[in-house]
């Protein structure tokens, strides 16, 4: 899979579509500096990035769900520079 994105170019489309357990975990500070690395390093490269969604099994005012709109709020400002 690593060689495949070596070789994506300017015809090429990347989407990249995280989810609400991956931003539970905590690690969403080192998630999206790679999506930042990802998109800078792919300039050349259509790269989508998807928000994450809400837990619905949650209230909508949940830590979790605090997160996740967080998490989206960052990504979109990641992926408008």
């Amino acid at each position: 899979m690593y060689k495949k994105l070596l070789t994506l170019a300017k015809g090429d489309a990347v989407v990249i579509w995280d989810g609400s357990n991956d931003v539970n975990k905590n690690e969403t500070t080192i998630g999206l500096k790679h999506l930042k690395d990802f998109i800078n390093y792919r300039s050349n490269t259509n790269t989508i990035a998807l928000a994450a969604p809400q837990k619905h099994d949650l209230q909508e005012t949940s830590s979790i769900n605090n997160e996740v709109q967080e998490f989206n709020t960052k990504l979109h400002k990641i992926s408008r520079q």
